[in-house]
C-alpha cells in the first residue's frame, strides 16, 4: 500500500468490508494467505500530473537498475492514504 500511495498520490482505503474473490481468481491467493485484506481505490491523475507519472514510469522502466527507477519514481510522487469505513 505504502508503495502505491507513493506512485499514484491518493489512495482510499475502503474499511469495514469483507472482500472475497472466487477460487478461480488470480488474485484468490492473497485473500486466504493474509489476515487481513482491504479494498482500495485510487485517483488516476489527469492533463498534465499524468503525463509526468508516465514519463516517471517510462525512466523507471527504461532504468539500467530497474529497482532504483522506481524508488527514483517514488520519491518523486508525495502520496496520501484516507480511510472510509462503510
Amino acid at each position: 500500500m505504502r508503495r502505491l500511495t507513493r506512485s499514484l498520490g491518493e489512495i482510499t482505503v475502503i474499511e469495514g468490508t469483507r472482500p472475497s474473490l472466487p477460487e478461480d481468481d488470480l488474485l484468490f491467493p492473497a485473500y486466504v494467505e493474509r489476515a487481513v485484506v482491504k479494498p482500495f481505490v485510487a485517483r488516476v491523475p489527469r492533463g498534465a500530473e499524468m503525463e509526468r507519472l508516465l514519463t516517471w514510469l517510462r525512466r523507471a522502466l527504461d532504468a539500467t537498475n530497474p529497482l532504483a527507477g522506481f524508488q527514483q519514481l517514488v520519491g518523486r510522487v508525495n502520496g496520501e492514504i484516507r480511510r472510509v469505513r462503510i
